[in-house]
């Protein structure tokens, strides 16, 4: 397996967002038979999104639930949420 990182404006520009969240990161696991996230549309390899449960200030929980999936082909997209880890406010405790 090997894990990538990335990051992308939010597509929410209506003002709601603080500053540091308006990038979303991102995390996408592959199975081992793919070495790079472009395979994907090459070799027909399913995806699963994970979206974080309340409270998920990162990616370590999902990951775990994201390895088994990449032992039996399967791809994961892993979004952090806004208000959360490296998208969390400043002044937010």
């Amino acid at each position: 397996e090997s894990v990538w990182e990335g990051e992308f404006i939010s597509p929410v520009q209506d003002g709601s967002l603080p500053p540091e969240s308006t990038t979303a990161r991102c995390q996408m696991l592959l199975p081992a038979k793919m070495e790079h996230p472009a395979d994907q549309r090459a070799s027909g390899v399913p995806a699963w999104i994970h979206l974080a449960g309340t409270g998920e200030k990162t990616f370590v929980h999902r990951r775990n639930l994201a390895l088994p999936l990449a032992r039996e082909g399967v791809a994961s997209i892993i979004l952090e949420s806004p208000f959360y880890g490296g998208r969390k406010p400043a002044g937010q405790k």
